[in-house]
């Protein structure tokens, strides 16, 4: 995963599409909670240890806002709501 992330995020990369064979993606937004039935978590089909395959992709983001440190603990997400009041 890593490799193909540093691929896809490095400097001068194509915007070109790039057909890839070794699997299927697909992503989805809904403004519903999503609930996984029993059976898909008890399922001998389910891969219990996908979350390894992004172990080594490096980590590029401390959860923190460009531009500085505006507050703890999501205090700058909380001063932007009530600025919007």
């Amino acid at each position: 995963m890593s490799q193909t992330f540093a691929k896809a995020t490095a400097c001068g990369a194509s915007d070109k599409p790039v057909f890839f064979s070794k699997g299927l993606a697909f992503m989805f937004e809904s403004a519903y909670m999503m609930k996984l039935t029993q059976f898909a978590l008890d399922g001998e089909h389910r891969d219990k240890k996908y979350q390894d395959c992004w172990a080594s992709l490096p980590r590029n983001f401390d959860g923190k806002p460009a531009g500085g440190d505006e507050g703890e603990d999501g205090d700058h997400i909380l001063s932007w709501v009530e600025a919007k009041k």
